[in-house]
This record gives C-alpha cells, structure tokens and sequence, in this order.
C-alpha cells in the first residue's frame, strides 16, 4: 500500500458538529453557536487588548459570550499633577486614565495612582471613578489616602489602588479615573485596567 502524497491529496477539516473555528475581529459573530469562540480585539493591525470569548447559549445572564482569557485593556497617564484642596470629584489638567468599553456587559477595574502630599501639612488625597450614565456622583468606588503630619523635608507618597466589578454597563460607557483632594496632593502614575467578565 502505497503512501498518501501531502503535496497531492485533499485534506478536509473536521469541525465539531455545531461549533464554529475561532473567529477573529472587531466584532463578535452575530449567530453564534452554543460553545463557539471568539476573540475581540479594538484593531487588527496593532490591538491593545485580547479579549477571548465563549458563548454560553444556555447562560440566563442577557450577556451570552462569557470571558475566558486574553490580555486585559489598560491605559496610563504617567504625567505628574498637583492640585489644592478641592472638595468635589474632579478630573486633573491631563485627565484620566480613560477606557470606553465596546460591548455592553460585566466588567472587572483595577486602578490606582501614586500620591504625594507636596506641604508639611496633613494632607488627604482620593482617587475614584467616573462612569457615564450612573448616578450619585458618578462615582462608583473610592479609595482613600491620608498623607498626614509631614515635615517638609519629609513628605509622605503612597498608592491608592482599588479593585471592583462595575456590571450591566451600556456599549461605549466610559470609565475614567477622577479625583478628590483635602490638601496639597500630588497624582502620579495613574492607572485604570479593564477586564470584561461576560457581554452581549
């Protein structure tokens, strides 16, 4: 018996009955199956995040594609701001770090931001977010830092850094570090990371 030529013979893929290959974009297929795989990404020529999806026909969540790994989004502004005592949620002259998210769904945050109490005075300093379309204050977490009785020669840096599950955010929703200072507080490093954990 003679032995099959790979250059000449015709070979055809088996698929799963039912289950789609991986598909690969900007969107995530329209008609998926149950148990189909999808991987997201914001560009096809230069993505900043990986976003690999199951679909969960039998889910009772409205959010049918389930995440099951990939490369979180990430933004960063690493310019160093100070601002006084400003009793109100703002943003800094460089804003951010902002995300948009692309599907509406249940995300997971991480961010932070290195503070610095730039006076010998007590000094406090918040970092928290602003989400489009929630209400009371538009902030959803906070997280405190209390920088207090420094000598000038002596001043205090710490890192604010809080985690949380932001859920049934609409597509395009932002997601964007804000700030809050009681006293002379210097941000650095700011940082936001988000991971979805099922969308639409």
């Amino acid at each position: 018996m003679s032995t099959p030529n790979p250059a000449t013979t015709d070979w055809i893929p088996i698929w799963s009955l039912g289950v789609a290959p991986l598909a690969y974009g900007t969107s995530l297929p329209s008609s998926p199956v149950d148990g189909q795989e999808a991987v997201l990404v914001d560009s096809l020529t230069n993505s900043s995040y990986q976003w690999r999806f199951r679909y969960n026909a039998g889910s009772s969540s409205t959010y049918k594609w389930e995440y099951i790994g990939g490369v979180s989004a990430s933004a960063i502004v690493g310019t160093a701001e100070a601002v006084g005592t400003f009793n109100a949620w703002i943003d800094l002259a460089t804003g951010g770090p902002q995300f948009n998210v692309p599907r509406a769904g249940d995300y997971s945050v991480v961010y932070g931001a290195r503070l610095y109490n730039v006076t010998g005075a007590a000094a406090g300093g918040f970092v928290g977010l602003g989400i489009t379309g929630k209400a009371s204050g538009n902030i959803q977490i906070g997280y405190p830092v209390l920088a207090a009785g420094n000598l000038t020669d002596l001043r205090d840096t710490r890192t604010a850094q809080q985690s949380g599950d932001l859920s049934g955010l609409a597509s395009g929703t932002s997601i964007k570090v804000m700030y809050y200072s009681g006293g002379a507080v210097q941000y650095m490093t700011r940082v936001l990371e988000v991971t979805p954990r099922r969308v639409s």
